[in-house]
């Protein structure tokens, strides 16, 4: 019996184009943006099954506490990995796939984008077994989706000769994101999307990284080398991780490898490059809109509209997206719903959040929350009023480090001489008795 497949999930984007929900201090694979979950728990449940191994999760060092959580929260055992800095997919998938190798010298890996939604999950498990011979044999698989339409947000790839014995085809050519009337051809002529999910012997993927790209397949393993526990996380050595390219997966071996294969995935997906997406996986109202929070619409139709913790009104419009949240507001047509916000680009926070003073930085907030919660019964008290105390203020270095010390002089020490006085009192109750 084969061993089961190790899944590789890449949780370390910003997702900027989901502005103002999803920015750089919490992006969209940490936001349930599609139900009640995120979409990176969506992804941890896709491979919690038999045919899966206990899956390797790569992230930044803001997001691994969030990672760790999460997983934790939908039953899922994930190995969290952190990666000191953003190197693109490409070193992250080579750092994850080698400590995968770690675990099993013939393992077979998926790869999967932690921000990526698919509806039909057991369409999706069947694919990757369809797969998995292939990947068995050396290839290097990655699961194409038939296009609904020509979009001009994803790469493409052409199928070229059948591998024998399977459903996979060699991979005839790669294209970068298209303009609308090439990708209206690419469409016609048999190209599928490209989703950015791979499956691959994790041996296989490694030496193809050290063929085409030998600067980075030495970072990278001087990375896993020396990489160090950090509480319940593997932190890769910053300096040896520092040294890789900063290239997409797609970049440094697809499109140069003769192993690249591709495989149609019957499923559907989608990457949510935009909140457009939203409007093909999300159910619609009678008017044909896509309405998260509270929403009122009053002869709108065909409007996303997402709103946090305020009315939002809809009154005799047609296909805008707009997205309320508790410090911005952004409205733009439907039709123009890919384009970057302007925000988005510089950090991410409302002109009134900008200042002088230094923010704390999410793994210092993470740091405080995760000391505290597990400090015991004090931490169970205190912990809501700390985390909202935390977000409330926006997390100011200083306030962040204060909030400790409050906790160590004040909590704690009166924690102890409670404790003191209620074992006197005992001891007092014993003696009288």
């Amino acid at each position: 019996m084969p061993s089961p497949i190790i899944p590789i999930l890449l949780a370390g984007g910003a997702g900027t184009r989901l502005w103002p929900v999803s920015r750089d201090a919490l992006p969209k694979q940490f936001l349930p943006l599609v139900g009640d979950r995120s979409t990176y728990q969506e992804t941890l449940l896709r491979v919690k099954d038999p045919m899966f191994a206990a899956p390797i999760v790569i992230t930044g060092p803001e997001f691994h506490f969030f990672a760790r959580r999460q997983a934790e929260d939908v039953g899922v055992d994930a190995t969290v990995v952190i990666e000191p800095l953003r190197r693109d997919s490409a070193p992250a998938i080579a750092a994850a796939t080698a400590i995968a190798l770690q675990r099993d010298p013939d393992a077979v890996v998926l790869a999967l984008a932690a921000d990526h939604i698919i509806l039909d999950v057991e369409k999706f498990r069947a694919t990757c077994l369809a797969g998995r011979a292939a990947a068995e044999e050396g290839f290097i698989v990655t699961f194409g989706i038939k296009p609904t339409e020509p979009k001009t947000s994803y790469g493409y790839i052409l199928p070229g000769k059948p591998i024998d014995g399977t459903q996979v085809h060699r991979v005839e050519r790669f294209v970068e994101k298209p303009d609308a009337a090439t990708a209206l051809k690419y469409v016609k002529e048999g190209y599928l999307w490209n989703s950015g999910n791979f499956l691959f012997r994790a041996d296989t993927l490694l030496s193809e990284l050290a063929k085409h790209q030998p600067e980075m397949a030495e970072a990278i393993e001087a990375a896993v080398k020396s990489a160090t526990t950090d509480l319940d996380f593997l932190r890769l050595a910053p300096d040896a991780f520092a040294r890789a390219p900063q290239k997409s997966i797609d970049y440094a071996v697809m499109e140069k490898t003769e192993r690249a294969a591709v495989l149609t995935g019957d499923f559907r997906w989608s990457d949510i490059g935009s909140w457009d997406a939203l409007f093909e996986i999300t159910p619609r109202d009678a008017e044909g809109n896509v309405v998260q929070g509270e929403v009122v619409t009053m002869d709108a139709r065909n409007c996303i509209v997402h709103s946090d913790g305020r009315l939002t009104a809809m009154i005799g419009v047609e296909d805008l997206v707009v997205v309320s949240t508790s410090d911005a507001v952004m409205v733009v047509p439907r039709a123009r719903a890919q384009d970057e916000a302007p925000a988005a680009g510089e950090d991410n926070a409302a002109p009134q959040q900008k200042s002088d003073q230094v923010q704390a930085k999410p793994e210092e907030k993470n740091r405080i929350l995760w000391f505290i919660e597990t400090s015991g019964v004090i931490g169970a008290v205190i912990l809501p009023f700390i985390s909202e105390s935390l977000h409330a203020l926006a997390a100011y270095r200083m306030v962040a480090y204060g909030v400790l010390l409050v906790v160590f002089i004040i909590f704690i020490p009166s924690g102890m001489v409670g404790g003191f006085k209620l074992l006197r009192a005992k001891l007092g109750a014993t003696k009288k008795g």
